[in-house]
């Protein structure tokens, strides 16, 4: 709290009149953020601009334009306000920029979804995310294969897997995370299906990157 008012209170007010070569640079905060998103529930942040002028002395901008690189994560309007999009996840630099200098500060989107099937509450979700997993050799990955490269234009994708401590009351966390996914899907089955819209929105996302799949009971 103390250094953030230092740090106001040392900034000066914008002049009036700037021209070409006034601006040496410009600093974006904050400088690196993670926001998490969900569906129907955008995430939100406020980005401010400090440009650094010729003469050394150090400024909140108030007069610049905002912009990001990747539309597909999120938008910035003309006040610093960013909003994620709340279909996906991904990465994106949020640009300030006035007189021909820009400054970037970089936002990582994760995409977070839990996913019921049949009949099963969502409390279940609470109770997975509650407790520590461990490793259990019973329970074991079968399809797909480790380390496998498949295409995005897929309808959808089977997992599988084996349980030899499966019950009648056995539940099951499929778990997809990377950089900017993490979606769960609880199931009572020992396989399960993926439609093509999730699955879309899954490769899509992180085309020519990795995700990493897990599955707990």
């Amino acid at each position: 709290m103390m250094i953030g008012l230092w740090t106001m209170l040392a900034c000066q007010p914008e002049p009036t009149g700037l021209a070409n070569g006034d601006i040496a640079s410009i600093r974006v905060e904050p400088t690196e953020l993670t926001l998490v998103t969900t569906p129907d529930d955008p995430a939100q942040a406020e980005f401010v601009a400090y440009a650094t002028m010729a003469d050394g002395t150090e400024l909140e901008m108030d007069l610049l334009s905002w912009k990001v690189s990747n539309f597909s994560a999120g938008d910035i309007d003309e006040d610093g306000l960013f909003e994620s999009v709340d279909t996906n996840g991904g990465i994106t630099d949020v640009i300030a920029q006035s007189f021909g200098v820009e400054g970037a500060a970089r936002v990582t989107v994760i995409f977070t979804e839990d996913v019921m099937t049949g009949e099963l509450p969502e409390a279940i979700a609470t109770g997975f995310k509650s407790v520590t997993a461990s490793e259990d050799s019973n329970l074991q990955m079968t399809y797909p294969l480790d380390n496998v490269i498949i295409p995005r234009n897929l309808e959808g994708l089977g997992f599988a897997w084996d349980d030899a401590s499966s019950t009648e009351s056995t539940v099951y966390r499929l778990h997809f995370q990377s950089e900017i996914t993490d979606i769960s899907v609880y199931t009572d089955s020992l396989t399960w299906m993926s439609n093509s819209d999730l699955w879309e929105m899954i490769s899509a996302s992180n085309r020519d990157g990795r995700v990493t799949v897990s599955v707990s009971a």
